[in-house]
């Protein structure tokens, strides 16, 4: 997340096949342990995984899949159970699938924040590259003082 823009492609689509591994991975995990034993928690880590890719979509999918894993685990632990579902498990998947939403809330949060770091970063050298109509020598033009800091800076040898 300490780009000025967001990765490269083929960063993106190593980060990408991270995540989906992983979460398979903390999938199965949780579909071989005993039904008291929530492994679920372990599907957090792809989800924070993908604020490297500075993507919403990546995290809110991942998201999702997580919250569908950890009911089909829930399902098949009670099923190796006996068809029994005990109460403390079923409140720890619960728990675990607000864990999934509170980590992909902040990851989004991240995400929108490293976005909002890199636009003024951005501009900047977008508005150098321009010229001195739209540029204080610092970022973009918005006040009579730029216009004279600009106007001062492009006059310069």
């Amino acid at each position: 997340m300490a780009g000025v823009a967001s990765p490269k492609p083929k960063d993106s689509l190593v980060i990408d096949v991270y995540c989906y591994v992983l979460l398979a991975a903390a999938w199965i995990v949780d579909l071989l342990t005993p039904q008291l034993f929530v492994a679920a928690v372990l599907l957090n880590g792809p989800i924070a995984l993908s604020a490297q890719a500075l993507r919403p979509s990546l995290t809110i999918r991942l998201t999702v899949l997580a919250e569908i894993a950890n009911v089909v685990a829930g399902y098949v632990n009670g099923v190796q159970a006996g068809r029994h579902w005990d109460a403390v498990a079923i409140g720890d998947r619960i728990l675990a699938g607000a864990t999934f939403v509170l980590v992909a809330g902040l990851t989004l949060r991240a995400q929108e924040s490293a976005r909002r770091q890199a636009r003024p970063r951005n501009e900047t050298a977008r508005c150098k590259a321009s010229g001195p109509a739209t540029c204080d020598g610092n970022g973009p033009r918005e006040s009579e003082h730029g216009a004279r800091a600009c106007a001062a800076r492009w006059r310069k040898p």
